[in-house]
């Protein structure tokens, strides 16, 4: 595991294909003595392990900072952003956009949902998913996650978590104070 996580930084940083980055280190034997390994792994291989790894070492490392704060629980706040998934700089697309050329819409977008601690302003738990989708859709998942990494005092949240799922967790299970906006026929 440690040998592919290392072959997995290297083409991160390097920003190849996995065809390419197991053929580069192939080719040299101090990476492989390095590592410990006699040949490099199959492309497949390093694939599913970055599969693997994506999700539970990083969310175990986020929930480290947070559990490793003096505070017994936390004032959390949860919200969700879209993202365009694309590499272009900002200047291309600005001037595409100024030569008028025709450019398809990106039409499905990441999405990053993330319960945060509101006082030390660290991430608890979050998902990446395909979108546009509603805000609510992961917010109960994401609000137990964090309620089991460290207790949660309150919940700030705007209008689109305003499910009663997730206000009767949050409450009841959380025994936690209830700060999401309600929507109302005024405020639409």
């Amino acid at each position: 595991m440690w040998a592919h996580a290392c072959i997995l930084a290297l083409k991160q940083l390097e920003d190849k294909s996995y065809r390419f980055i197991v053929e580069l280190v192939a080719e040299m034997q101090n990476i492989l003595k390095m590592l410990d390994i006699t040949e490099a792994p199959h492309w497949t291989t390093l694939q599913k392990a970055s599969q693997r790894m994506r999700g539970s070492i990083i969310e175990r490392l986020v929930a480290s900072f947070v559990q490793n704060t003096k505070s017994r629980r936390v004032r959390a706040g949860i919200d969700s952003t879209g993202l365009q998934p694309t590499r272009a700089s900002a200047y291309y697309t600005r001037i595409v956009k100024k030569d008028k050329k025709k450019r398809r819409k990106i039409k499905k977008h990441i999405k990053l949902s993330t319960v945060v601690d509101l006082n030390h302003q660290l991430p608890i738990s979050f998902k990446v998913r395909r979108g546009p989708a509603s805000d609510h859709i992961d917010s109960l998942l994401l609000t137990r996650k964090a309620h089991c990494i460290k207790k949660i005092k309150s919940l700030d949240a705007d209008k689109g978590y305003t499910k009663e799922p997730l206000r009767r967790f949050v409450v009841e299970k959380c025994g936690a104070e209830d700060r999401i906006k309600v929507e109302t026929e005024h405020n639409k």
